[in-house]
C-alpha cells in the first residue's frame, strides 16, 4: 500500500509540473497558451481614446427662468468665419423634444441664443454671425409640425475663443419662454399707463390716429376689468403762470374724458384732472423739453 501511495505522489508532481512547464515555460517561448492568450486580449481592447468625444458637452434646454427642462448629451459647435454649424448626431432627438415641447405649451416659443465676435459682423449689411448660425440651426429645427413664428433668434455679443481647429461649442443656447403672457403683460403696461400728446397751439382738439387706436385697447381692457377706473391728467409746460397753465392742463384733460365718453365709455369711470407745470419730464428751457411737457397721461386702476 505504501509502494501505491508513493506512485501517485510522484504522479502528482509530475503532473503539477508538467502544468507549470505549459504556462511560464511553453507559452513565453512559444506565445501558444489559449488562457494567456485571453489576457493579452482583453489589454488590447482597454485602449486610451478622448474623453471629450465619447462624453460630449451636456445641452441643456432650460426656460426663462433657467430652469432646467431637458437635458441632451452633444453640442452645437460653430467654425471661424463661417455660418455653418457642426451639430452633433446625438442632438438628432433635440428635434422631437422641442416639437413635442412647444405642442403642449402652445404659449410658450423656443428661443435660441447666438453669440457672436465683434469681428463678425459684415459692415455691408450689419448682418452678424450669430443671426445667421441662429438661422441655420432653427432651420435644422423646423417641421411641418412647428409653425415658424414659434422658433426666435436672439444674439449676443460676446468674447471667446476658438479652439486650435477653429471651433468653439459654447456660443449657442437653447430655453423655453412665455411669449404670450409676456405679450399679455406689456400690452396691459401700454394700456394702464399711457401718455399722449398732441399739437396744442389751439383750443381745439382733434383725435389723433394714435388716441383712436388706444381706445380700441382700453375697452377691450375694461371689458375684463369693469370695476377700473380711468385717470386723466392734463400737464403744460412752463410758459404763463402756474394758474393758467393748471388751467390749461385741466381743459386739455376734459378733451380727452369727453371723447372717451363719445366712444362709449361710462362717464362715471373717467376722472379728469390737471397738474398744469407741476411735474415736467423734460427741461423747460428747451423747445425739446417744452415739447414733451405738453403732454396728457393716462393711469388705469
Amino acid at each position: 500500500m505504501s509502494k501505491f501511495l508513493q506512485a501517485f505522489v510522484v504522479f502528482l508532481s509530475w503532473s503539477l509540473f508538467a502544468i507549470l512547464f505549459h504556462f511560464y515555460i511553453s507559452d513565453s517561448l512559444f506565445g501558444n497558451c489559449s488562457f494567456n492568450h485571453q489576457i493579452k486580449s482583453n489589454k488590447t481592447e482597454i485602449q486610451p481614446n478622448n474623453f471629450a468625444e465619447n462624453n460630449p458637452e451636456l445641452l441643456k434646454v432650460t426656460n426663462d427662468k433657467g430652469i432646467s427642462l431637458f437635458e441632451i448629451n452633444g453640442s452645437f459647435k460653430i467654425k471661424k468665419n463661417s455660418i455653418d454649424v457642426v451639430i452633433d448626431s446625438s442632438l438628432n432627438s433635440l428635434k422631437d423634444s422641442v416639437t413635442l415641447y412647444l405642442k403642449n405649451n402652445p404659449s410658450h416659443s423656443l428661443i435660441i441664443v447666438s453669440n457672436y465676435l465683434n469681428d463678425e459682423v459684415n459692415t455691408t449689411t450689419g448682418v452678424n454671425l450669430g443671426q445667421q448660425r441662429g438661422d441655420f440651426i432653427k432651420n435644422w429645427l423646423m417641421n411641418s409640425e412647428v409653425a415658424e413664428d414659434r422658433i426666435l433668434i436672439e444674439t449676443q455679443l460676446t468674447d471667446y475663443k476658438f479652439d486650435e481647429k477653429g471651433y468653439f461649442n459654447q456660443a449657442i443656447s437653447l430655453y423655453f419662454k412665455d411669449l404670450v403672457a409676456l405679450k399679455a403683460s406689456v400690452a396691459t403696461d401700454v394700456v394702464t399707463k399711457k401718455t399722449l400728446r398732441f399739437s396744442f397751439g389751439n383750443q381745439s382738439f382733434r383725435p389723433t390716429p394714435e388716441l383712436i387706436e388706444y381706445v380700441i385697447e382700453l375697452k377691450s381692457y375694461l371689458g375684463q376689468y369693469p370695476n377700473k377706473k380711468i385717470y386723466v391728467t392734463g400737464h403744460t409746460d412752463s410758459e404763463g403762470d402756474v394758474t393758467y397753465n393748471y388751467n390749461i392742463g385741466l381743459q386739455r384733460a376734459q378733451f380727452v374724458k369727453d371723447f372717451l365718453i363719445s366712444q362709449e365709455i361710462e362717464a362715471y369711470k373717467i376722472v379728469s384732472s390737471s397738474k398744469g407745470e407741476l411735474e415736467p419730464v423734460a427741461d423747460n428751457s428747451t423747445k425739446e423739453g417744452k415739447s414733451l411737457n405738453r403732454r396728457i397721461e393716462i393711469i388705469i386702476k
